[in-house]
Formats: C-alpha cells, sequence, structure tokens
C-alpha cells in the first residue's frame, strides 16, 4: 500500500515538473 501510495505522488510531480519546463 504504501509503494503504492509513493509511486502516485511521484507520477504527479513529474507530471506538473513536464508542464511546467514546456
Amino acid at each position: 500500500s504504501t509503494s503504492g501510495t509513493h509511486h502516485r505522488s511521484h507520477h504527479q510531480h513529474k507530471l506538473g515538473d513536464s508542464n511546467v519546463g514546456h
């Protein structure tokens, strides 16, 4: 369960970073 939550957080952060970079 903990691993799933961590993965979700990382995915969301990456998405936001990509949006800002572009």
